[in-house]
């Protein structure tokens, strides 16, 4: 398969230049912040917004690598996602991910959907092991912004969001990660920001999460719905 490299960088998640702060908010605030911002997408009964993904080299934040635009929708716990050329549908029982380039369906357990965030900063364990301080500030009135920074060893250097004080909808990730490369010119440390924007909360139709566009089971086998003959399909699911 051939993917454009931001686009693998985004599959592979499923931040050092600084913005300043105008006001620190108190100590331990942070993770409670977190908390609500994912309870946001997770608890809401439909929302739809739309991304754009840039990457860029640290050392040249102003020259943009690689862009994409992206499409999401979330309802009643399902996910539904298109980015480039690659689809996301969480549905009843089965995550699939359809690569509509290269003819391919990968099917895997159902999960919920956590990757708003873009990075698993809810799992301690995760944090334990790479966070080395978080703060969150007030940008301006209306616009919150949390700062991570990582350990040395962790892939991440640093990670910011911005979101609104009281939605808690995301406006902006940007993150950085390190990618050491001798083949590859550059820093070695790669940047990531997604601006979120469009949302809305208009009913999504339930077509958009149904995994039976796609495939069927017969006893034990998965296949191919008429529409995607000659998509190769990918299971890996759990007993």
């Amino acid at each position: 398969m051939k993917y454009c490299k931001l686009l693998l960088m985004i599959l592979a998640l499923q931040l050092i230049n600084e913005t300043a702060y105008t006001q620190v908010v108190e100590k331990g605030f942070e993770m409670m912040e977190l908390l609500k911002i994912s309870e946001v997408y997770r608890q809401v009964p439909d929302i739809s917004f739309q991304v754009h993904y840039t990457y860029t080299d640290s050392i040249k934040p102003s020259e943009i690598l690689e862009e994409l635009d992206g499409s999401y929708k979330i309802h009643n716990g399902k996910f539904w996602a298109m980015l480039d050329s690659v689809e996301y549908v969480q549905g009843n029982l089965y995550n699939l991910t359809i690569y509509h380039q290269d003819s391919t369906i990968a099917i895997g357990n159902r999960q919920e959907y956590r990757n708003v965030l873009q990075a698993p900063l809810m799992d301690s364990l995760f944090r334990e092991a790479n966070v080395q301080s978080m703060q969150v500030g007030q940008l301006d009135g209306a616009t919150r912004i949390l700062k991570m920074r990582f350990k040395p060893e962790s892939s991440y250097s640093y990670y910011e969001l911005q979101y609104d004080r009281n939605s808690y909808l995301i406006r902006k990730v940007k993150f950085y990660m390190r990618e050491p490369s001798e083949e590859k010119p550059g820093s070695g440390t790669h940047c990531i920001s997604i601006e979120f924007s469009n949302y809305s909360d208009a009913m999504i139709s339930d077509e958009y999460f149904r995994e039976d566009k796609f495939i069927f089971q017969k006893g034990k086998e998965f296949l191919t719905q008429p529409a995607f003959n000659g998509y190769q399909l990918l299971v890996n699911i759990a007993q």
